[in-house]
């Protein structure tokens, strides 16, 4: 019986794009945005919207493998989307999330935390730009594949992927399927936020752009 290093797997070619959902490009290297109708498949697992600490979680890999040095972690942390720190300058006005009802729900929060709300806003504000970028790269024909949790704000559950699924709406797509996946083991094991709740599935959603 043959090894896998002696018969490779040809699984072809592939490439580093910008690392930024909200603006993206063609290159790593470059600010050259990605050609428009370019994709057949958007596949994305965003974050959770303030249920984990992401950056501090992976900040020993991010060191390990030379790609974020302890000095700059503060800013990756303020530029990642889902992110859980806000300076009060930040906090003082919500951004308009393309929701009327999670807009009054977040102003209604800001009022005892306004933390908390300057997050879920800035998260929904944010991911509607990723939306946006992934409609304009897939081909007309194309699909989306988005992978979402649900999330509890000041104790009360907070419907984060039907708002992403209607943002998505929103712009165009269509959706085609609807699943749930239990969420049977955590790999990010820091401390959580103490007002996040644990999350016990994962909701995958298939959405096509109309040809």
């Amino acid at each position: 019986m043959g090894s896998l290093w002696s018969h490779p797997l040809q699984l072809g070619q592939t490439k580093i794009l910008g690392g930024e959902a909200r603006q993206l490009t063609s290159d790593e290297r470059s600010a050259a945005p990605m050609p428009s109708g370019s994709a057949d498949l958007v596949l994305t697992s965003p974050p959770y919207g303030g249920a984990q600490k992401y950056i501090r979680a992976s900040s020993l890999s991010l060191g390990w493998l030379n790609l974020c040095g302890s000095a700059t972690l503060g800013q990756l942390e303020r530029s990642s989307i889902g992110r859980e720190h806000f300076r009060k300058t930040e906090t003082s006005e919500l951004p308009d999330t393309g929701d009327r009802r999670a807009n009054n729900r977040l102003k209604e929060v800001s009022r005892s935390d306004p933390v908390r709300a300057a997050l879920f806003a800035n998260y929904l504000a944010e991911m509607g730009l990723a939306l946006s970028e992934a409609w304009r790269v897939l081909k007309d024909g194309g699909h989306l594949v988005l992978i979402t949790g649900d999330n509890h704000l000041k104790g009360k559950p907070f419907p984060t992927s039907h708002l992403l699924r209607q943002f998505a709406s929103d712009r165009g797509f269509q959706t085609r399927l609807i699943l749930r996946d239990r969420i049977r083991s955590r790999g990010l094991l820091t401390k959580r936020h103490s007002a996040a709740s644990i999350i016990p599935e994962e909701h995958i959603t298939v959405l096509r752009k109309p040809a």
